[in-house]
């Protein structure tokens, strides 16, 4: 047995075999839908990708991705004289290293992030399958802080 096999403390089912994958699927085939999901493919995609298109609804010039979930980032946008960061969503260290080295940082969600680029996406698949209907489905947030 492997190293990280022998670190697992629970024993995870099949991706068929979880109740909320049987219950998405079971909706798919009520509607007779089909779902494209793409993600690392439309990251880097020109003009209308994940990168680009956040570029262009923010109106900033250059964008770097991935900054909230390597550990060195923050050291080296400090090198750069970046003042703030706009992360989609950060590891823990990386948000204290940041604030340590001065710089603030808005995390504003995964899919805030991601969604410019998934609605380019969508209009994208449209115009190129006329035939099929195409629509952008924002996942929103279905958890709530206490307060």
């Amino acid at each position: 047995m492997d190293a990280e096999a022998m670190t697992v403390w629970f024993d995870e089912a099949e991706d068929g075999d979880k109740a909320v994958n049987r219950a998405r699927a079971a909706a798919l085939k009520r509607m007779h839908g089909c779902v494209y999901r793409c993600h690392s493919d439309w990251d880097l995609a020109p003009e209308i990708g994940i990168r680009d298109a956040l570029i262009e609804a923010l109106g900033m010039g250059t964008m770097y991705g991935g900054f909230g979930q390597m550990f060195n980032s923050s050291e080296a946008m400090a090198t750069l004289g970046v003042e703030a960061i706009i992360a989609g969503e950060c590891c823990d260290y990386t948000l204290r290293n940041a604030e340590e080295l001065g710089m603030a940082v808005i995390e504003a969600g995964h899919c805030a992030s991601e969604n410019p680029g998934m609605r380019a996406l969508a209009r994208w698949l449209a115009k190129k399958l006329p035939e099929i209907r195409v629509a952008f489905v924002d996942t929103g947030r279905p958890w709530r802080y206490p307060t």
